[in-house]
């Protein structure tokens, strides 16, 4: 009996702790998380579907034990709505099932419960869990030295350098902000997620440009801190700079060169293929067709050329065919 008893403790304490595990699980499976703008309002509101059959509706907002009552009204009736209660009132307006708080306060964050109970008794319930954030002001990186050893300690008073082997430490803060997230990235890669960024045995890697982001629920910010003004970075940041302002001429000049070279070689094909296309002369073609339109060969005449009249039969090759059978006949007519 005495070995029975501890036992069967265990599998009433596993019993007990997997039903509260499933009993959380199953209630933080049903909370709505909504984020509010300190100073701001916002909109409080649950999908009910027997919202139609609902003869009373409850907001209630929970502090720490206790469940403050905020509004309870009658959707169905004609009747003046009931006031707010406590400190909501005069910044709470509410219809249906939406709740509206304007000028939000840090005391506003709570969880908030809405009771719906319809004609025959049934209530449905739903739990927005309220959360108040204030916006986070644009952070501010402040830069401190290390004293030399043997006491490497920050020193404020030190002159913030950056230099080969050397060390230095960065401080991000913001001026307000809850529950504020810092993350930072050099030239857009992340880093770290902490506030502070020490930085030591300096080299030319280190250089770049460090963004401090401050971020919470409801607001982003960031500010930078450039290394290129220092003397380590400053050498290397001229001689890509000088590197730049000598190869951007030579670009541009390659580019101009190349857009030349098209344009001839376009046109020299334009020229190629209007060749192709030219036609033959007009002797040529009808040549075969009228053996007497033949031209004689250089230092030659045609027993034609030897009649005067011929001379004025002579055919132009500019002319068509159709052209020059009118020119014979006019010439036939005035030789009769």
């Amino acid at each position: 009996m005495a070995r029975i008893m501890p036992l069967s403790l265990i599998l009433l304490w596993s019993t007990v702790t997997v039903l509260g595990c499933v009993a959380w699980a199953q209630w933080a499976s049903d909370v709505l998380t909504v984020f509010g703008i300190y100073e701001g309002s916002v909109n409080l509101t649950a999908n009910i579907n027997v919202f139609e059959e609902a003869t009373l509706v409850q907001w209630r907002v929970k502090k720490g034990p206790e469940k403050i009552r905020i509004v309870m009204y009658n959707p169905q009736s004609d009747w003046p709505l009931p006031p707010v209660l406590g400190r909501y009132e005069n910044r709470t307006l509410y219809s249906d099932t939406f709740l509206w708080i304007s000028n939000l306060s840090l005391q506003d964050t709570g969880v908030y419960i809405l009771h719906v109970t319809n004609w025959d008794g049934h209530i449905t319930k739903r739990i927005i869990n309220l959360i108040v954030e204030v916006p986070a002001a644009v952070p501010r990186i402040t830069c401190q030295m290390y004293s030399l050893p043997p006491n490497p300690v920050l020193n404020p008073l030190l002159p913030c350098t950056v230099s080969e082997g050397g060390s230095i430490f960065l401080c991000c803060s913001a001026s307000q902000g809850t529950n504020l997230r810092f993350h930072w990235y050099k030239d857009g890669g992340p880093l770290f997620h902490t506030g502070n960024l020490s930085l030591v045995n300096l080299n030319r890697s280190n250089c770049g440009e460090y963004t401090c982001v401050v971020s919470n629920a409801v607001s982003r910010v960031e500010t930078a801190f450039s290394f290129w003004d220092f003397s380590l970075c400053a050498s290397e940041n001229r001689f890509w700079k000088t590197q730049s302002n000598i190869f951007a001429p030579i670009v541009a000049f390659l580019l101009f060169l190349l857009i030349v070279i098209a344009v001839i070689v376009r046109r020299k094909m334009m020229c190629h293929n209007g060749d192709k296309s030219a036609t033959v002369p007009a002797d040529t073609i009808y040549e075969p067709m009228y053996p007497s339109l033949r031209r004689p060969a250089k230092g030659q005449l045609s027993p034609q050329l030897q009649d005067p009249v011929s001379v004025a039969r002579r055919t132009d090759s500019r002319r068509t065919p159709m052209e020059n059978r009118k020119q014979d006949k006019q010439l036939g007519s005035s030789e009769k």
